[in-house]
């Protein structure tokens, strides 16, 4: 009796059956896009090319709000924030932790305020 998810693949011995299963990637193999923001759903921020310098250049960065999404979404927003902190100098944790109850809504900035008080102390190694 052969497992009906099974298939037959040739070898030098002869036909052998090998088990085929089906692997869903947590994160689906299409990208994900935002598409046009409108007013309302990002902040824009200003960074800087070199964050230490104030004469240095700055460009405006547009970081969309973050409410709820799929892990890729998570992912994308965390870089996103990260580089946020590198571009305005945000070095402790209590700017950091500001700048990201700026961007998260909803159940999403509840659950992050509720471990954040489980923390107790907003650090950069808690972020």
């Amino acid at each position: 009796m052969t497992n009906s998810q099974s298939k037959t693949t040739p070898s030098s011995d002869g036909p052998r059956t090998v088990p085929s299963r089906v692997i869903v990637p947590v994160i689906g193999l299409e990208r994900f896009k935002h598409g046009a923001l409108e007013r309302g759903q990002y902040l824009t921020v200003k960074l800087r090319a070199d964050p230490t310098d104030s004469a240095s250049v700055t460009h405006d960065f547009a970081v969309p709000f973050f409410r709820d999404g799929s892990p890729e979404e998570w992912l994308l927003f965390r870089k996103n924030l990260r580089r946020v902190f590198r571009g305005q100098n945000l070095t402790n944790g209590p700017s950091q932790y500001q700048m990201a109850r700026s961007l998260l809504e909803g159940e999403t900035l509840s659950f992050f305020d509720t471990k954040a008080t489980a923390y107790l102390n907003e650090t950069v190694d808690n972020m």
